[in-house]
């Protein structure tokens, strides 16, 4: 991670500490993400697929080391059919560039549903099914060697009783891959307290990776 990427996320998070160490370093630019073509893997036999706007695939490279896993499209997102678009997509990137993980390098990024619900609504029982089909598929497309998870939500549809903290403190895996998680950009930005453990997950994640 350079110090640009460092002071870039930090200075977001409100974290002061490390940020009068490396005081009038000009700050870079986190860039927008290009989308790689992959195969479509949804069906629009869903109902969320008749009240979406877009249907997000995801982005990234294939196959790729990270897949990262949101819950689902966020307003601006779903507006524009542009993955990571909105202020939680850039919450998003500057989480993913501050461990150096990059779609276009070594990371993909994908849904666990890939419609926005409508009023963001929590997804049903139905529609995480439906989502779980897709991302299964989607993982064997792009063989990853670690999941990375974002949110609560959509941790508990992935592995059933698993929370956040308890994720911390013990191994677990989907489908025999090993599972990552931290707090979704949306949690961030609603709940600020939440950011130093977010970072403490991403750095947590970064040493994991970089072992192999």
């Amino acid at each position: 991670m350079t110090i640009f990427q460092k002071l870039f996320w930090l200075t977001q998070m409100g974290i002061e500490s490390f940020c009068s160490e490396v005081k009038h370093i000009p700050m870079t630019k986190v860039e927008t993400p290009v989308a790689s073509p992959t195969k479509s893997l949804t069906s629009s036999r869903s109902a969320l697929s008749k009240t979406a706007a877009h249907t997000l695939q995801g982005m990234g490279v294939v196959p790729a080391k990270v897949l990262c896993i949101l819950n689902a499209p966020n307003a601006e997102e779903d507006k524009t059919g542009v993955c990571l678009s909105g202020p939680e997509g850039e919450m998003t990137k500057k989480m993913l560039a501050s461990i150096d993980l990059d779609v276009e390098k070594n990371t993909y990024i994908t849904y666990l549903s890939p419609w926005r619900p409508p009023g963001n609504r929590l997804l049903t029982p139905l529609e995480i099914k439906e989502g779980l089909e897709i991302l299964d598929k989607r993982i064997a497309q792009v063989k990853p060697t670690y999941l990375f998870v974002f949110g609560a939500e959509t941790l508990r549809a992935m592995i059933r009783g698993k929370t956040l903290s308890s994720l911390r403190s013990s191994h677990s895996t989907y489908n025999d891959y090993p599972v990552y998680a931290t707090f979704s950009a949306s949690d961030l930005i609603k709940n600020p307290n939440h950011r130093r453990q977010a970072w403490e997950d991403l750095k947590s994640f970064k040493e994991k990776i970089e072992k192999v």
